[in-house]
């Protein structure tokens, strides 16, 4: 049980990590280049935000963190969602937490907690989590990848696609195939260093949008793996997907919703500035209605994430919140985009405006962690149809 000490140190950590991401805004909001051919990784960026302890603070004080809970975790990366302009280096930030750093934490054995949660912690190793194949996406049970027993050591080979983090990182949670009577422990999880032998990350994907996020491939041929990287257990892969998948859901979407109240900050500035027909176009109630359309869509997002967040820190069952919490979150944020881009007219157009890239950005909400559709089969089970 946590005392109120406990709960006040965790408090004022929190603050701390707001105060350092503020002062970083400047570098945070500094937008890149549109990049039309290799993407590139924002190192810089990346570890102001490491540097801040956004990271380290799942962790508990002995390993200088302070056991933050989802919802704090979530207070934190907001901020980074609000002030960093850049969405795919947002998106790698909630994939370094929910892909490894928190698996690992909360399921590695001792050898692998002591080998790379401070590296994860403080930015300096890449984390990623391979689950989808070219055949496997939203079936994760029709996987191809094996793990096989030899010794101390599991043998695993298979190919995976859409890598979030792939071909930067330094360390990827593969999902496998085990030898198993039952269906759903079936699937197994292992930490995997990507300069093991039969280890090879694919190039980034030329993906639509968030291009600071580097995407790939990952093949595994003959890749020996020491049983100690085993995390959850044999047979765990599951249990442990279900629950990462909540938590990455929250995160990736709490930061879109920073991302989302910054657009529409700056499309009420914009209405109250831009003049037509003699008057500031905020004072035109169909642009008025359209802003505060967007606030709407902000207060009910948020507060279904954060309700969703209270449920998981209590141990309570979240299925419905996180499902409903996704699909509302992933729908808002195109349309956030797609407002702010209409309300700046032709100017919203220009590719210097940023509005089409944020379009371009929100598209894959609805597609990862679990397909929208896939979310609504969620609600529907656990509603018992």
């Amino acid at each position: 049980m946590h005392s109120l000490n406990d709960a006040s140190d965790a408090s004022a950590f929190g603050d701390a990590i707001l105060r350092k991401l503020d002062d970083n805004a400047p570098l945070l909001r500094q937008r890149a280049p549109l990049q039309t051919a290799t993407p590139e990784f924002a190192w810089e960026k990346w570890f102001a935000i490491s540097n801040a302890k956004v990271f380290r603070s799942v962790l508990p004080a002995a390993l200088g963190g302070c056991s933050a809970n989802q919802s704090s975790l979530m207070r934190s990366v907001e901020r980074i969602g609000y002030l960093s302009v850049d969405a795919g280096l947002n998106f790698s930030v909630a994939t370094q937490l929910a892909s490894s750093l928190i698996p690992i934490h909360t399921w590695g054995t001792p050898q692998a907690k002591a080998r790379y949660l401070d590296g994860l912690a403080s930015g300096e190793l890449i984390g990623a989590h391979a689950i989808s194949e070219e055949t496997a996406g939203s079936d994760v049970f029709a996987m191809q990848t094996t793990a096989v027993d030899d010794g101390d050591d599991v043998v695993i080979n298979g190919e995976k696609t859409f890598v979030t983090n792939g071909p930067l990182a330094d360390l990827i949670v593969v999902y496998a195939k085990r030898p198993s009577a039952s269906r759903l422990s079936s699937l197994s999880a292992f930490v995997v260093e990507t300069g093991t032998p039969g280890v090879q990350r694919g190039s980034a994907l030329a993906k639509v949008g968030l291009h600071g996020s580097l995407n790939g491939t990952l093949t595994l041929r003959d890749c020996r793996v020491p049983k100690a990287n085993l995390i959850g257990g044999d047979g765990g892969g599951f249990h442990i997907l279900d629950k990462v998948m909540k938590k990455e859901i929250l995160l990736c979407f709490v930061i879109s919703i920073g991302e989302s109240l910054r657009r529409l900050e700056e499309t009420i500035e914009f209405a109250k500035t831009r003049r037509q027909f003699g008057a500031r176009i905020a004072s035109n109630q169909a642009i008025a209605h359209k802003i505060a359309d967007m606030r709407i869509g902000y207060e009910t997002a948020r507060a279904l994430l954060y309700q969703a967040a209270a449920k998981l820190d209590s141990k309570q069952d979240a299925t419905i919140e996180v499902a409903a919490a996704k699909i509302v979150a992933s729908d808002y944020a195109i349309d956030n985009a797609i407002a702010a881009l209409h309300v700046r007219g032709g100017a919203g157009y220009l590719q210097d405006a940023g509005a089409g890239e944020a379009i371009a950005d929100t598209l894959a909400g609805p597609i990862y962690s679990g397909t929208n559709e896939i979310q609504r089969n969620r609600i529907a089970v656990a509603l018992g149809l």
